[in-house]
């Protein structure tokens, strides 16, 4: 999509390596290894003792690439390349550390790994009915060991899949914007990430209606019971993505009334705990569920729990204090 050039050796060793070459260095190495950005060659795995720690750096080239990197993460978002990199097409392990990465995106939840950072960004960026047609940077700034950034991201939900990023907010598209910090280690890729959706709430919850209310269980426990759109080809598989999470007295709390049917079982959950806000997002609620169904389709192993009854560890009530249990 013409957003990639050729990365820049670099080297992110302390100020006393000035004087060599960055393609001398680690960092260098590994970022020549990893200069084309087909990435049919992974680059080699840095040691374990760096690859979790936070590096600090003054140089500029690693500082320009650091940013240039969170760019990246942003204007991958972009149909269609998201399909490309769910399917395995394009990778991005050059930008996120294998086995150290981690996030925490407020008010959506945590994301503990890999996988779970690439499906928040990618899977997420392509769901049934809506795809991100433009980014727009308000500021990115590398310091030390982070990037900030500031970013407008524009969603289309037009069924032609055509909309006027120029245009915020209409009946057919949103924007939203994401604020927040990426940490880096010494081999420039990404080791967390401590994010924010401003006003998720206000932009994206339905009216407080009944009737709207019921439409939207019907058709998440539709998707969860009965049927799913495969988010990588647009098909409809007739099979629900986690029938198996309603269809059992184990899944429900004692004395649910349980039915033979699990889309009943499912509507009869969902219709008996909060509907929820996005502002909470990651609480015991529908809309919990509403988010992590929608990547049950790529990884139900991780996410089928999440919009089960009993919640997986993220479709919980967390308290206000939990947040700063873990930092990011």
């Amino acid at each position: 999509m013409g957003r990639r050039g050729v990365l820049l050796f670099v080297c992110a060793l302390s100020a006393s390596c000035s004087g060599t070459e960055a393609s001398d260095s680690p960092a260098g190495q590994q970022v020549e290894a990893t200069r084309n950005h087909h990435h049919h060659h992974p680059p080699p795995k840095p040691p374990a003792s760096a690859e979790s720690r936070p590096y600090a750096t003054k140089d500029a080239r690693a500082l320009k690439l650091r940013e240039d990197r969170v760019r990246e993460i942003y204007e991958n978002l972009v149909y269609p390349t998201p399909i490309a990199i769910l399917t395995g097409a394009e990778s991005v392990a050059h930008i996120f550390q294998e086995g150290s990465v981690k996030g925490r995106v407020t008010p959506v939840g945590q994301f503990p790994d890999f996988s779970a950072v690439v499906e928040y960004f990618y899977a997420l960026a392509v769901t049934p009915g809506s795809i991100v047609d433009r980014v727009e940077f308000r500021s990115v700034i590398a310091g030390d060991e982070k990037v900030a950034v500031a970013v407008d991201i524009h969603f289309c939900r037009s069924p032609d899949q055509v909309c006027d990023p120029d245009v915020p907010n209409s009946a057919t598209s949103q924007t939203l914007t994401q604020v927040g910090f990426f940490t880096f280690n010494r081999y420039n890729r990404v080791i967390s990430m401590d994010l924010n959706i401003l006003n998720l709430g206000a932009a994206s919850d339905p009216p407080n209606d009944p009737a709207v209310h019921a439409a939207a269980i019907n058709q998440l426990c539709t998707a969860l019971t009965v049927a799913h759109v495969e988010p990588t080809t647009g098909a409809v598989v007739n099979e629900g993505t986690c029938t198996s999470y309603f269809d059992s007295a184990d899944d429900f709390s004692p004395g649910f009334p349980l039915t033979g049917v699990p889309f009943q079982n499912c509507v009869a959950f969902l219709e008996s705990i909060p509907y929820g806000t996005w502002d909470r997002a990651n609480s015991n609620s529908v809309t919990c569920r509403q988010l992590h169904t929608l990547l049950t389709a790529i990884d139900p192993d991780m996410h089928c729990p999440h919009a089960s009854p009993d919640g997986g560890g993220a479709c919980i009530d967390f308290s206000y204090a939990s947040y700063y249990d873990e930092s990011f």
